[in-house]
């Protein structure tokens, strides 16, 4: 008789600990979902999906296209570079053209049009495709790749 006494002295504390666990679960549920939509915000509304490093995989000038593997051979030791990519910034690393590399430039990409506004003062447009940037310098085409 005891026994069933304990048992119904306990089940409103279970109830109790039922309900806090219920509304912990609820809270918790709230927390990750209002996480979810601020990331996903950041990631499609805000450029996030095109942060990252794009190597410099090819330049073609005049119709010709040299690969990154042979940009030793027709560069010499000037055959890298690297643009990183932070939502509406980007920064050059390497030594294929001097001037881009240190300074901050400002990037916008909308959909497939890249435009790229560099801190000398040039201005520069391509187009996104992909994972895939090429740059459109005058008739010269730096294409990067993620």
């Amino acid at each position: 008789m005891k026994e069933s006494k304990d048992k119904e002295e306990l089940t409103p504390l279970a109830k109790e600990l039922e309900s806090k666990a219920k509304k912990t679960t609820i809270i918790v549920v709230c927390v990750v979902a209002v996480i979810a939509i601020i990331f996903s915000v950041y990631y499609f509304a805000l450029g996030g999906r095109y942060n990252g490093k794009y190597e410099l995989s090819s330049v073609t000038v005049l119709g010709m296209t040299v690969e990154s593997e042979d940009f030793a051979e027709v560069f010499g030791d000037q055959g890298h570079l690297t643009m990183i990519v932070k939502g509406d910034k980007c920064t050059f690393e390497g030594d294929l053209i001097d001037s881009f590399v240190g300074e901050e430039h400002q990037i916008k990409i909308k959909k497939d049009t890249v435009t790229l506004d560099f801190a000398v003062g040039a201005d520069f447009t391509g187009t996104y495709e992909k994972g895939k940037i090429v740059i459109d310098m005058g008739g010269m085409y730096l294409n990067f790749e993620k």
